[in-house]
Order: C-alpha cells, then structure tokens, then sequence
C-alpha cells in the first residue's frame, strides 16, 4: 500500500480543520442563542374578548389586534407589545371609544413533548383610551391609566423557527371604577436568532 502523497493529505486536512471549526461556531452560536437575549421573536396575534363586572353594563370590547416582541431573559422570557381594540358603547350615555394597552411582561415556559410548550406570565402597562364624542372637552377625550394582567399560553412550534401560539389573559385597567377584562387570542410567532452586537448592547 503506497503512502499518501503531501499533495492529498493536505486538502483532507484543510478539510478536517474546517469541519471543525465550523462545527465549533455552530455550537457556539446554539449555545449563545439559548441564553439571555440569545434570540428574539415577534409574534402577531388576533384578540377577541368581553367585560368583566359593572364594565359589561356600559361597554363591550370588540376584536382586536396585538403586536409583541420577546426574548429570552435568565429565568423566563422579556415581553413588551401593544393591544389595539375598540371598546364599543352599551349604555346610550357613554361614547365609544378606541384602547392601545402598551405593556412589559415576563413569562415562564416548559417544554412539552411534540414541540409543544406552555407558559404563563405576568405584564403592567399603560392603557391609552380615545373616546369617540365631539361633545367632550377635546383636553378630556383621551385617558391615560395604568394596569396589570396574568395569562397563560399554548405554543406549537413548526417549520423551524415558527410557532403557532394560543393565549388567554385576565386584565385589569386600574381606573376610577376598576375595568376587569378576559381576552383570547391566536397568532403566530417567529424567532430569529439575535445579532451578536445586539446581545452585547442588551447585556
């Protein structure tokens, strides 16, 4: 059996070194992406909901839209989004009127088998409220007040980085008469693996 020539052992050895190497970056990568600010998503969900309470007599919450952005964060994941929805009148003396909830949450989740996942999670924020009368004071047609809410999700993930999530949340906006609201919502979340300068800056 002949002795490999320099000229063939070379290129397996080049071969060898960058297998190597680019396995090493790979894990690398995967083992910065699983920690704190590792990756982010932005998931986009359809809400729909009611009243809780007195509030059911005077307004009824129609359907709405939630945009949110997280990441992971130590023990659990950073949240923050926005609730777009309209809160339509059910008494004749009150106006409508159109509700931003902006929050910043934190949730826990455990893995399930089957690329299922399930969390819950705790958010404060700040519900913005425009009210649609012309006969209101135009310095008193929009509101400001602050607020909390727990829920708990469903996740299934699929096609790599994809998700589907079902969620439901009790909320509390802290007004003059508390206003208690139960939402449920369906969306879809992708996740994408954060830049290194962005980790950097975030830690």
């Amino acid at each position: 059996m002949k002795p490999l020539s320099l000229s063939k052992i070379l290129p397996l050895a080049a071969f060898a070194v960058l297998s190597l190497s680019t396995q090493r970056s790979a894990a690398n990568e995967t083992s910065e992406n699983k920690g704190a600010f590792g990756t982010f998503s932005v998931g986009a969900d359809a809400v729909g909901g009611g009243a809780l309470g007195s509030y059911e007599d005077y307004w009824s919450p129609s359907a709405g839209a939630r945009l949110e952005f997280g990441t992971p964060f130590y023990a659990g994941v950073l949240r923050a989004g926005g609730h777009l929805f309209d809160n339509e009148a059910s008494a004749a003396d009150v106006p409508s009127f159109l509700g931003l909830w902006g929050y910043l949450g934190w949730s826990y989740e455990w893995l399930l088998p089957n690329r299922f996942a399930v969390s819950a999670g705790v958010e404060t924020g700040v519900m913005y409220m425009v009210f649609d009368d012309d006969t209101i004071h135009e310095a008193r047609r929009n509101e400001t007040e602050l607020g909390f809410g727990v829920d708990s999700r469903l996740r299934y993930a699929f096609a790599g980085s994809w998700s589907v999530v079902v969620s439901g949340e009790y909320r509390v906006v802290l007004t003059e008469r508390e206003i208690e609201y139960l939402f449920g919502g369906v969306g879809i979340v992708r996740t994408f693996a954060s830049p290194k300068w962005l980790r950097e800056f975030l830690e």
